[in-house]
């Protein structure tokens, strides 16, 4: 029975199923001879003649219009043959650029980074650096610093250039490269996170310096000692190009203080004072860069001064007001940490000790016990013998309005002051006429241990 015009009833041989199946029959059909075709062009992509290797490439975009898959992983892998001749190379990477723009095209050049054919490198690099966008470009930077890791050094530093080059022609990738490059101080082989650290100082040039101190301070807190390690010798790199860097650093670094845990805090103090080293080099290796600070009156004033050196850290101060600041934590592990800290910062040389001493003496005046105490506690350790202007200091806040503070710092002078010492004694004599008979009554008992009876 032949089928009538119109909407006439098809046969039961041609039903909808034996329709479709035949349909995929001639579409497996139609796929196998196209890839035959392409497998064909693909081969002549290896010939020395120029033409054969253009019309070959003329007839792949004319066939797939830069949309098959098949197309692309066959230029790909035609593309990093490493016997193949650089012209043919180069005619392929122009055709991949332009027509096959894509992220799968982008992940399969990347992998082509860790090869050991340089003309392959540079042609993957090319494509790479112009196909990426600041749309397209957080998968495709982070694979490219997978490439940090690599046994092969040059592999690494392709990488690492790869990335700078996309900071320079992108400058909103400069985030999103930092963060892909920072995630490798975390890693557990030493040469990576040394190419970590090495990456991070080319980078930082090119990107925001807040991003920069995030990155890297959080890697400053983790719960690892050596990814600590790669991030103070970071911060120390990238301070050491500059004068005057280190001010930027201080707060972020002095965060670490409050942590909870021990390790970190003293990361955070050994930090501290490689910054402040940094910047006594500074001034050492460029004396006009000096500031002007307040001239030592006591040869005793630093407990080991280094030699040679008389300047003392632009950043000095700051660092002194943050650690001080710690003082006053609830935490009394904090407390203990900063009081540790500040003896350390004077014994390095590195600072006034009389600004250390004031920064441990205005804690004198605080509301909390605890943390007269600590101040208390610190005064001990940074007062020397027969350090005049340090007690002098401590003296003054024996004139404080408050009666608790006038208490706290006659138990302080008792602690730091000489036995003996005639000024010292007669100012405890002035606190026999105050109105707090508790002041008075640690003035006694403070002249009792100072005063020489013969």
């Amino acid at each position: 029975m032949s089928p009538r015009k119109g909407n006439s009833v098809l046969p039961a041989h041609h039903s909808k199923s034996f329709l479709e199946s035949v349909l995929w029959s001639k579409k497996v059909e139609l796929n196998h001879h196209r890839h035959d075709a392409m497998n064909n062009w693909l081969r002549l992509l290896y010939s020395q003649d120029r033409a054969v290797v253009a019309g070959a490439l003329r007839s792949i975009v004319y066939a797939t219009d830069g949309k098959d898959q098949y197309a692309l992983q066959g230029l790909v892998r035609v593309f990093k043959h490493p016997k193949l001749s650089e012209w043919n190379r180069t005619a392929i990477a122009d055709i991949i650029e332009s027509k096959f723009a894509c992220p799968e095209a982008l992940q399969l050049v990347i992998r082509c980074l860790d090869t050991y054919v340089g003309t392959l490198r540079d042609a993957s690099c090319r494509i790479i650096a112009n196909t990426i966008s600041v749309e397209n470009g957080a998968e495709p930077i982070r694979l490219i610093a997978t490439h940090l890791e690599s046994m092969v050094m040059t592999t690494r530093k392709v990488a690492l250039l790869l990335l700078c080059d996309l900071c320079d022609r992108h400058s909103a990738l400069n985030g999103t490269v930092l963060s892909a490059v920072a995630r490798y101080m975390e890693h557990p082989v030493d040469y990576v996170r040394q190419t970590a650290v090495e990456s991070l100082v080319m980078l930082s040039e090119r990107s925001d310096k807040a991003d920069v101190i995030r990155e890297i301070t959080k890697r400053l807190e983790h719960h690892r000692s050596d990814v600590r390690e790669a991030a103070h010798q970071t911060i120390l790199a990238l301070t050491g190009k500059s004068s005057g860097e280190s001010k930027t650093w201080i707060a972020s670094v002095s965060c670490c203080l409050d942590s909870e845990n021990p390790a970190i805090r003293a990361a955070g103090a050994q930090t501290l004072q490689g910054l402040n080293l940094q910047d006594k080099r500074a001034i050492e290796l460029s004396p006009s860069l000096a500031t002007p600070g307040r001239q030592v009156s006591s040869p005793r004033q630093h407990a080991t001064p280094l030699s040679g050196c008389s300047e003392i850290p632009p950043s000095s101060r700051m660092t002194i007001a943050y650690v001080g600041d710690r003082l006053e934590s609830e935490d009394t592990e904090v407390r203990k940490e900063a009081i540790t800290t500040l003896r350390l910062m004077s014994d390095s040389g590195l600072h006034h000790r009389a600004d250390l001493v004031r920064a441990a003496a205005r804690r004198l005046d605080h509301d909390e016990v605890a943390v007269r105490e600590s101040a208390v506690e610190a005064l001990s350790l940074l007062v020397g013998d027969q350090d005049r202007e340090s007690v002098d200091i401590v003296m003054e806040w024996l004139n404080a309005p408050s009666s608790v503070t006038r208490t706290t710092a006659l138990t302080a002078i008792g602690r730091i002051a000489s036995k003996g010492d005639k000024v010292v004694l007669q100012a405890l004599s002035n606190r026999l006429q105050d109105d707090d008979y508790r002041v008075v009554r640690e003035a006694l008992l403070v002249i009792e241990k100072l005063a020489r009876f013969e």
